[in-house]
């Protein structure tokens, strides 16, 4: 079976329709909408639209569409298990049909749910984990297994989260993150470029900021950071005046305000060490704008479908030649049929209504004295390829 969501298979009309959904998503937003944000509300859209009783268990008060239920977890690491048995307990009570975890809760029973583990990027199996990433690899080792699927953003992810949690591949479904309609309207005919470089991500070390500006000094580029600062803003700041790099700083940046930045730049930088997906990679490529990206295998994914040029940003030369070169291309913008918000949420919610009731007849069959595992699993609805990424 493939594992991207390629194929649609309607519920079974003999079973009863899946009625309430509870979606865990317990990190509080910091800066700049992230594809985890946007997934969220949309795939809440979507599903409250289809007639179903949406719940949310996070740290907000509202969200259109849903019941929510406030609840955060930026505790201390110790205090980590208690909170997952609480949050394990409030969404136990809420009886859904099926459940999306956004983080991994200690694994125990959720009632009768339909169990689905979201990773957005398994940082905790890198180099680049936190402290107590050790731990938080065991909850995901523990829960992807006691769940019906794992749900990930990209097939260079889905493999790094198969080897390293040594999961079953058929287990574990991509699904990309996507861009909405304001990234695809014509670009003011009156805006010229004011930046030569963009680069949009929270300034966290493994963003590899530092290695970008190693390339820029000694040149007149003109560059532009947008982010939340995560701890390295402030040395960011010192290098660029230390070196006279012509840089400006943004942060918490409406989206049409971060579209029209796009537009005033002429290449797109990506020099991240590490990244599940990388939604600016396909913001830039909407806006027209070439990308120059570290050599990060889903880096290698995106540029197959969207155009991009991929180079060790450890070798600074390499870098500053291929932005350079990049500079000289016109703005062009490829296909992004894959990477539209509205067709990804209907997806997700085509594929887990059937996943929910596949697991209904698995049950039924079961409780009939059927053989444990006689049906097939659900035919995927997802539109990206396995193709799309390299071996």
């Amino acid at each position: 079976m493939s594992t991207s969501l390629d194929q649609s298979t309607p519920p079974s009309s003999t079973l009863r329709p899946v009625s309430r959904v509870a979606i865990y998503s317990p990190y509080a937003a910091r800066g700049n909408i992230s594809g985890t944000q946007v997934r969220l509300h949309k795939l809440v859209r979507y599903l409250s639209e289809a007639g179903i009783d949406v719940h949310v268990v996070g740290p907000v008060e509202t969200m259109p569409g849903a019941t929510v239920h406030p609840f955060g977890l930026d505790v201390p690491l110790y205090a980590r298990a208690w909170y997952g048995l609480k949050a394990a307990r409030l969404l136990r009570g809420l009886n859904a049909d099926g459940i999306i975890l956004e983080a991994p809760i200690l694994p125990v029973s959720l009632g009768s749910a339909t169990v689905i583990q979201m990773i957005h990027d398994s940082k905790f199996a890198t180099r680049h984990r936190r402290r107590g990433g050790q731990l938080l690899w065991a909850y995901y080792a523990l829960m992807c297994r006691k769940c019906s699927y794992t749900l990930t953003v990209s097939h260079a992810e889905k493999r790094r989260i198969v080897d390293s949690l040594r999961l079953d591949p058929d287990k574990v479904v991509v699904s990309y993150n996507g861009i909405d309609d304001i990234w695809l309207e014509p670009p003011s005919p009156s805006e010229t470029a004011e930046f030569d470089v963009l680069y949009v991500s929270n300034f966290a070390a493994h963003k590899g900021h530092m290695r970008l500006l190693e390339s820029l000094k000694g040149t007149s580029l003109r560059v532009v950071f947008v982010g939340s600062d995560l701890g390295q803003r402030t040395q960011v700041e010192a290098y660029c005046e230390k070196h006279a790099i012509d840089a400006r700083f943004f942060s918490n940046l409406s989206e049409k305000e971060l579209v029209s930045l796009y537009d005033l730049s002429r290449v797109f930088v990506f020099p991240s060490e590490l990244e599940g997906f990388g939604i600016p990679f396909v913001e830039a490529r909407a806006r027209g704008l070439p990308v120059v990206a570290s050599e990060l295998e889903v880096f290698h994914e995106l540029a197959d479908q969207l155009g991009g040029t991929i180079v060790d940003f450890n070798a600074p030369d390499a870098v500053r030649s291929a932005i350079q070169h990049a500079m000289t291309k016109a703005k062009e913008r490829p296909s992004l049929t894959a990477f539209k918000w509205d067709d990804i949420a209907r997806e997700t919610l085509t594929w887990l209504q059937g996943t929910i009731q596949e697991r209904r007849k698995r049950m039924s069959h079961q409780s009939d004295g059927d053989a444990a595992g006689a049906l097939p699993p659900p035919e995927d609805t997802f539109k990206t390829s396995e193709t799309h990424g390299r071996n």
